[in-house]
């Protein structure tokens, strides 16, 4: 395996993890309602682009 494809496991395991605790955060922590819904819907967009990059660095692992 060549160094920049370990960069790139690794940068996935990262986002992953990242983006798994952002949606405990929106889907189960009773604190997030106390946030203010424009910040709710920035929080939502954010996750959603977290796992678009997750998916993106799977595709990319795949083709290694």
């Amino acid at each position: 395996m060549k160094p920049y494809q370990q960069r790139v496991i690794d940068e996935k395991a990262a986002r992953h993890k990242d983006a798994l605790r952002l949606n405990h955060f929106v889907g189960h922590d009773p604190r997030f309602n106390d946030i203010d819904a424009k910040e709710q819907e920035r929080l939502k967009v954010q996750l959603d682009i977290m796992w678009q990059l997750v998916e993106i660095l799977t595709q990319r692992i795949k083709a290694f």
